[in-house]
């Protein structure tokens, strides 16, 4: 069951009966759209119910239809909310049209399951980590991976891209000791074009 919960003038969580909003539905974790329009709720049945904040009503149902793996913890919207990325159990990351409830396209190579998701402010590159110590940036529409970050020496639990696409962040927590964070600077889609244009020579030799 989700609730979700009015503001009071004196900024205590309490339940207002004209702004209460609950769900009957089974949610192990949720998720508000950047534009706040819409909440997210992940299901332990690889079921992603897509419901609409101001209406109150379920607006789209996305069943993973893979008996084989499960719906991870890492999950993002894209800026525009046009777009929702979802880490799974199998090391493989699908990102599904929020509108239409359509696999968009899965990417795969991690090795050692998915710990952060993070899209790029233009919705163009999408960004994994992964406790196979590595971060990976990929061409959302061709799902190319572009850019692979090796050196990382331990798991990434956080990503996050800067307001302005040029700096992306990463939380790490190293292999028997403590965390820490690396900044990166974002490639400029001039060096994207180009990873691209490597990947599409480099699939056809």
């Amino acid at each position: 069951m989700i609730e979700a919960y009015g503001q009071t003038d004196v900024g205590r969580r309490r339940k207002l009966n004209e702004d209460n909003f609950v769900v009957d539905t089974e949610a192990f974790r949720v998720r508000f759209s950047p534009d706040g329009t819409l909440l997210v709720a992940f299901g332990r049945s690889n079921i992603v119910e897509v419901w609409n904040v101001r209406t109150r009503s379920l607006q789209r149902r996305i069943t993973v239809l893979d008996p084989q793996t499960q719906i991870g913890p890492a999950h993002a919207f894209s800026g525009d909310s046009r777009f929702l990325a979802a880490g799974f159990m199998d090391d493989s990351i699908r990102v599904f049209e929020v509108a239409t409830g359509e696999l968009v396209g899965t990417f795969t190579g991690h090795k050692q399951g998915i710990g952060a998701i993070a899209f790029s402010p233009d919705g163009k590159t999408l960004a994994t980590a992964s406790d196979d110590s590595t971060v990976r940036l990929w061409n959302v529409q061709t799902q190319q991976e572009l850019i692979t970050d090796r050196r990382l020496g331990g798991a990434v639990r956080a990503l996050m891209f800067s307001p302005d696409g040029q700096t992306l962040v990463a939380g790490t927590q190293p292999f028997g000791g403590p965390g820490g964070i690396r900044l990166y600077r974002a490639p400029a889609q001039r060096d994207l074009d180009l990873a691209t244009a490597r990947v599409d020579a480099s699939s056809t030799r």
